[in-house]
């Protein structure tokens, strides 16, 4: 940035300021100020201070617009559009200045201004917002329209039907080459709208409406006798009768001709991609019996492969283990493992160890096969020699029973005497006492 020129620029936002400013004595001078804002608008920007220079356009602008220079006022918002674009790199902020600008050409009575303004916008809108850069190409066409300048907007279709394409908004696409259908029927130029047409007819193909494409194609030979024999008819003809036939081969010869390739690139794109109904799901025929293998887990290394878990494996019956040799007279180091039956034998520098079993399988046990918790035990006595009795004679080891002694009746007619029974003993009342 240049100091002195920023200095001067401020100097001169100063002048423009007070020649805006009602006084007393006096009114706002808005020619003095606009023309002082736009000579500090031009200063900021020499200096390098863009968005100073943009505000000072603005202001310009507005002063302006108060005296009824919309021409000028439009101007300066224009070059307030280009510090945004080329300087400040701000698209969004210089596609504002644009279509501020082009309403103001367009009420002052420039429409080709205007359009191009509109144009400007939806360029710079594109790379960063294709809904607002439709939006302006729309509104760039429909100016050309209205005023019947539509040989200005041919290349605004373009661009405005590309954009539509590739957002694969079809309907709309189609749409917009009638539009440009109708402009160019006006101006009689006829290749281009043949071009259109055959355009139209492949979009509707695409959206796979074959009966709208056959009843545009009806409409445009009533329209244009001529079209019947023109190479972008045949190619139609054979579009639609390939779809009508399921024939992708015909489709495809007619996709490959030199008049598709000529197209506009997302036209050409589109007929390229086209497909009939049935050849969608022919492609996909030989993978309709395809069975992928279900997954099977990578076993631990070193360890036999798992069977799948989706799978039930019967469990072989255990195998009698055979008795290893006797151990030669080597050491424990020295000493070589022979592998059982269905082990594998392991490299030389660990056939020295045998390899670990694997865990038995797991048998649920019941209350009658668990095994009982260990008890405290008692601390343990030394063990007692047996000693065998002693023989006894044979007259202390037969003993006669006891005699039971037996109770006899008392005679008949004896008296018998009773049991004293217990009586307890009368406890002195308190009064004896």
């Amino acid at each position: 940035m240049d100091p002195g020129r920023i200095n001067e620029a401020n100097k001169l936002m100063q002048e423009a300021d007070k020649a805006a400013t009602k006084t007393l004595f006096r009114k706002p001078d808005w020619d003095i100020a606009g023309q002082t804002y736009e000579q500090a608008a031009t200063t900021y920007k020499v200096a390098g201070a863009y968005e100073q220079a943009t505000q000072a356009y603005s202001r310009a602008s507005d002063a302006m617009f108060k005296t009824n220079s919309l021409y000028m006022a439009a101007r300066a918002l224009e070059n307030a559009g280009q510090v945004f674009q080329q300087n400040l790199k701000q698209p969004e902020r210089a596609a504002d200045a644009y279509q501020r600008a082009s309403r103001l050409y367009h009420t002052q009575g420039s429409p080709d201004r205007a359009a191009e303004m509109m144009d400007k916008a939806g360029r710079v809108l594109e790379p960063v917002n294709i809904h607002h850069a439709l939006e302006a190409y729309k509104a760039c066409v429909t100016i050309y329209e209205q005023e019947d300048r539509g040989r200005f907007a041919q290349e605004v279709y373009k661009r405005a039907i590309r954009l539509l394409i590739q957002s694969q908004q079809y309907d709309q696409a189609i749409q917009m080459l009638h539009r440009q259908s109708q402009s160019l029927q006006k101006m009689a130029n006829r290749p281009a709208l043949h071009r259109a047409d055959l355009s139209v007819i492949i979009l509707c193909l695409k959206i796979g409406d074959a009966v709208e494409a056959n009843k545009q194609f009806q409409e445009f030979l009533g329209r244009d006798p001529g079209f019947g024999a023109t190479e972008e008819a045949g190619t139609a003809q054979g579009l639609l009768d390939g779809f009508e036939q399921n024939d992708q081969e015909l489709v495809e010869e007619m996709t490959a001709r030199r008049l598709i390739t000529d197209l506009d690139t997302e036209i050409a794109r589109v007929a390229k991609s086209l497909r009939v109904p049935g050849e969608m799901e022919n492609e996909f025929e030989d993978d309709r019996g395809f069975n992928p293998p279900p997954f099977q887990p990578q076993p631990p290394y070193g360890q036999p492969p798992m069977a799948p878990q989706h799978q039930y494996q019967q469990q072989a019956p255990p195998q009698t283990s055979q008795q290893p040799p006797a151990p030669s007279a080597q050491y424990p180091s020295q000493q070589q493992w022979t592998p059982q039956p269905g082990q594998a034998a392991y490299p030389s520098s660990q056939s020295r160890m045998p390899p670990q079993q694997s865990p038995a399988p797991y048998q649920p046990s019941y209350p009658s096969q668990q095994p009982r918790l260990p008890q405290e035990q008692s601390p343990q006595r030394p063990p007692q020699q047996y000693q065998q009795p002693q023989s006894q004679p044979a007259a202390q080891q037969r003993m006669p029973p006891q005699s039971i002694p037996q109770r006899v009746p008392p005679p008949r007619g004896a008296s018998v005497q009773q049991p004293t029974l217990y009586k307890p003993v009368d406890s002195p009342t308190l009064g004896e006492q």
